[in-house]
């Protein structure tokens, strides 16, 4: 039944600024994501070093990279939509894309819903630092900039986040959010050791994550979550015609899911069937046939000087894996299509 107090307006396309807005909703939908875009772009430059700063109070975001860098030109025409530096034509999107972005869609969405974002690049083989900001949305022209970096690389700074979603960015809460980035930085450190990750928060001043590059996934596991988790991984690996599977499984089962990694060509993906499929494959298996030990804990009770053997609540116990499956790109592209829809 249709209400009778809704107004029927004329059909009309939705304004360029109206499409912007819920766009970049979709695309940006926290802190998170934001510093995950971000940190994805500085791996696609080439970055061995990305530094994450945060602060809540000021709803701040900066990731500073020692990537390949952006030239005047370049930074001039970064952050509109489909500017991009990844990806050129149909031949590309089908047979040469090797980044994780490939759209130029995420500095586009960031800069839609952040108060000020200011990019500063030096390129690599140039000692100018040059820079470029968004006031509200809208690009000022790319310039030198008046504070030059040490070294090449990008530094993308977000300040007022969501600054126009003001429901959203009221549920922001500072201790949630941090340890939900420091999961997302720890999930693309495990995939990518050959790269040191950092993130503070600046809050506080304390350093919440510092990785080191090194030599494997198995490394870097190590650094992560301690020797003891990490002694009882076995490397496993198979192929089946384009698809390639390789990482480790541990023999010891976790009482959390939280050290259950799955990447598609590097790229996390979460709370799939695949997820569902190797959780059911190990539990079924003599890895994780003991859930908890036998021994039961003894009670005295002092008042009737009995000894009471009681059972606590059995805690299950949950597989712990890294996996990487390597496929064709464009199943990659479908996969992510299918997911958003």
């Amino acid at each position: 039944m249709i209400h009778e107090n809704v107004n029927f307006r004329e059909v009309k396309r939705l304004s360029a600024e109206v499409r912007s807005q819920l766009r970049s909703g979709v695309v940006i939908t926290n802190m998170a994501q934001c510093v995950v875009e971000l940190v994805l772009n500085a791996l696609d430059a080439g970055a061995t070093s990305i530094a994450v700063r945060v602060n809540f109070n000021y709803f701040k975001v900066q990731v500073v990279d020692n990537g390949c860098g952006m030239k005047l030109e370049e930074l001039d025409l970064i952050g509109e939509r489909f500017m991009t530096s990844k990806c050129h034509s149909i031949s590309d999107l089908c047979n040469n894309l090797k980044s994780f972005g490939f759209r130029g869609e995420a500095l586009a969405s960031i800069r839609e819903i952040s108060g000020l974002l200011i990019l500063e690049s030096r390129p690599q083989e140039d000692d100018v630092t040059y820079s470029k900001a968004f006031n509200h949305g809208k690009a000022h022209k790319a310039n030198i900039s008046a504070t030059k970096r040490a070294t090449h690389g990008t530094t993308v700074t977000v300040h007022d986040f969501m600054y126009n979603m003001p429901v959203r960015r009221q549920r922001l809460q500072s201790a949630i959010d941090l340890e939900e980035i420091k999961s997302s930085m720890e999930s693309i450190a495990l995939i990518q050791p050959q790269a040191s990750f950092s993130l503070r928060n600046d809050t506080n001043g304390n350093l919440v994550l510092h990785t080191w590059k090194c030599s494997d996934t198995l490394t870097a596991f190590t650094h992560l979550f301690g020797q003891d988790i990490a002694s009882t991984l076995v490397c496993v690996g198979s192929t089946l015609s384009e698809f390639k599977i390789n990482g480790y499984i541990s023999r010891e089962g976790h009482y959390h899911k939280n050290l259950q990694f799955i990447y598609i060509n590097k790229r996390l993906v979460l709370k799939t069937k695949l997820h569902k499929l190797a959780n059911s494959m190990l539990a079924n298996s003599v890895l994780l046939k003991n859930n908890a030990g036998n021994d039961l804990p003894i009670s005295k009770e002092g008042t009737v000087g009995r000894w009471l053997a009681f059972s606590p609540p059995r805690r299950e116990k949950h597989a712990i894996f890294i996996l990487n499956i390597e496929c064709p790109f464009m199943l990659t592209i479908f996969v992510w299509i299918l997911k958003r829809r």
